[in-house]
């Protein structure tokens, strides 16, 4: 009997073993890279309050397709590395392709804090204005 138990906790204890390692296993295997965008910075702005360094960076992506989140979020992830230990509030607004300035506002927007993202969005406000200028109906309003 005694030797049955044996051979049941051996068992079992070795099966464990093996499920254990295959988990682990698969936790190392990496994480595809994601490619940030090339860009520009068209304005760097420092807009501290009250004992609180914080800056805005306003960059233009390189790209003339309607990017990707995880592409946008990338992005901004390198620009806030250059510069984290400077500041404890960091923001960067980004616009794209027809998006010629940021008159209509940003369309991706990364908020950080010396942990990293705080908030990632994006706003579709920019989008839909060019839609209005290229179909005239702002012209009409502005007469």
């Amino acid at each position: 009997m005694m030797k049955t138990i044996y051979r049941i906790l051996l068992a079992l204890t070795f099966t464990l073993a093996l499920t254990s390692c295959g988990k682990d296993s698969k936790k190392a295997a990496p994480e595809p890279q994601i490619q940030p965008f090339a860009y520009e910075i068209d304005s760097r702005k420092d807009v501290s309050y009250a004992g609180t360094p914080r800056m805005t960076v306003s960059v233009y992506l390189n790209t003339d397709a309607v990017p990707e989140e995880d592409r946008m979020v990338e992005t901004a992830k390198q620009i806030w590395k250059k510069e984290k230990t400077k500041w404890r509030e960091f923001t960067v607004f980004m616009i794209f392709g027809e998006l010629e300035n940021f008159n209509y506002g940003a369309y991706g927007i990364a908020e950080f804090t010396p942990s990293g993202l705080k908030e990632f969005r994006v706003n579709d406000a920019p989008l839909q204005m060019l839609e209005l200028k290229k179909s005239g109906v702002l012209d009409q309003i502005r007469d």
